[in-house]
């Protein structure tokens, strides 16, 4: 009987667990003028959640996102040969976890920004937040791992876009042959 209470006792907590995201960091920072700030290191999840808030509401010169700790060396590293802050951004953008990016630019656009994304447990990521703007802006965060609904929407977002790139090379494809 003892061992029967212990099973289910085991299978509960097993369960409870995967229905429910652990906090990883939460905190607070100021990314200045014309820089980054990055939120971590993290690394053995195949799924994680981050939550950036601005503090003085949304602002279009704000990008923030996930990346690998050898993707954000690589922009760190091409910092002062950026010819202009927009080559920065596009260098940013396409370094970033895809899926991950966030944007506080829209008119009525929230200044709360969430994203679950996949990741490779073996990896090293960063959450991070980029501002092109002239003033410094101060922001929240929270990291967590994925609940499982959140991972299978990640899962499911990610096999969308895939499918996506498949479509439209089928059809570049296509288009040639014809054209040829």
């Amino acid at each position: 009987m003892q061992f029967i209470s212990f099973f289910l006792g085991l299978v509960l907590a097993l369960s409870a667990s995967k229905s429910s995201a652990e906090v990883l960091l939460d905190g607070s920072g100021i990314v200045g003028s014309l820089n980054l700030a990055s939120i971590g290191p993290g690394t053995g999840f195949d799924c994680g959640k981050f939550t950036i808030t601005l503090s003085g509401g949304p602002n279009s010169n704000i990008l923030a996102g996930v990346a690998t700790k050898a993707n954000v060396e690589a922009v760190v590293n091409n910092f002062p040969n950026y010819k202009s802050i927009d080559e920065g951004v596009s260098d940013l953008r396409s370094r970033m976890v895809s899926g991950s990016e966030c944007t506080f630019a829209d008119f009525g656009a929230s200044a709360t920004c969430s994203r679950a994304v996949l990741l490779d447990a073996s990896e090293i990521y960063y959450a991070g937040i980029g501002n092109q703007g002239n003033s410094a802006q101060s922001f929240t965060y929270k990291i967590e791992s994925c609940t499982e609904a959140e991972k299978a929407a990640a899962t499911a977002a990610s096999s969308t876009s895939k499918l996506s790139v498949l479509a439209g090379l089928f059809s570049a494809t296509f288009v040639a042959l014809t054209l040829a």
